[in-house]
């Protein structure tokens, strides 16, 4: 029995036209969800990281300068041990206390970033908490610091209102109070460069104390915004519905 070759051309030309109406669909999905990315990159354009070096934000908190003193004092046994173990010397950040540094942008609509501690948000679309110290382990004797670092993804700082805190996780049976050494830097290494310092004494564990401050539309400090030091909440419970 021979086949029909005009039935067999029709039989393909229906598969073929089926597979079409199957995979068209699939193709205008496509080409919608092309065209909805390339929408939103317009709209949220992607900033790449910045290096560290080149930020136009710098905060940093270093804790426990007295140490070697207070220690020669009154030293911890547990401390003396491993630094008699290691033939060394104190440091300031052989200190057991942990701090922690958190900051928090706020932009003129009231939307806000945080970064801390938690790993979920150590970074945000401007902020990023470039360094973590939990304090020192007590596991060897090397030069340390006991230091937090964060800075902004961008070399101009956009405009709104910035805060910045230091917090005092847990001293870890460090004498109180734990003297922390805040500070801020402004479009640093440019020439319109801001600085601040802070040596803010932490008397009780959990006590947060920061700072806050205005940048205006040209990425500058709005002169006479940035505060005193004094009690904040962005690790301790207000947050600024920033989660």
């Amino acid at each position: 029995m021979t086949r029909n070759p005009r039935h067999q051309r029709q039989q393909r030309n229906d598969e073929a036209s089926n597979i079409a109406t199957a995979d068209l669909p699939w193709a205008v999905m496509g080409a919608l969800a092309l065209v909805l990315v390339v929408l939103l990159l317009l709209v949220n354009p992607v900033t790449p990281p910045v290096d560290p070096d080149d930020s136009a934000l710098h905060v940093t908190a270093e804790w426990d300068p007295a140490l070697p003193e207070r220690h020669r004092e009154n030293p911890l046994p547990e401390r003396e041990a491993v630094l008699t173990r290691d033939d060394a010397l104190i440091q300031p950040g052989h200190s057991y206390a942990d701090v922690d540094l958190w900051a928090v942008y706020m932009d003129p609509a009231g939307d806000c970033q945080v970064v801390g501690y938690p790993t979920h948000i150590r970074q945000s679309a401007l902020l990023r908490l470039d360094q973590d110290d939990r304090g020192w382990q007590g596991d060897e004797a090397r030069e340390n610091l006991n230091l937090e670092v964060v800075g902004a993804r961008t070399v101009t700082l956009p405009r709104g209102r910035y805060m910045a805190s230091v917090h005092l996780y847990n001293a870890n049976e460090e004498p109180l109070p734990v003297v922390t050494t805040l500070r801020v830097v402004i479009n640093r290494d440019r020439p319109n460069q801001r600085s601040f310092r802070w040596d803010i004494p932490l008397e009780r564990p959990r006590q947060e104390v920061g700072v806050s401050f205005q940048i205006d539309d040209e990425g500058e400090l709005v002169e006479g915004s940035m505060t005193e030091p004094g009690d904040m909440r962005l690790a301790t419970g207000a947050r600024f519905h920033c989660d």
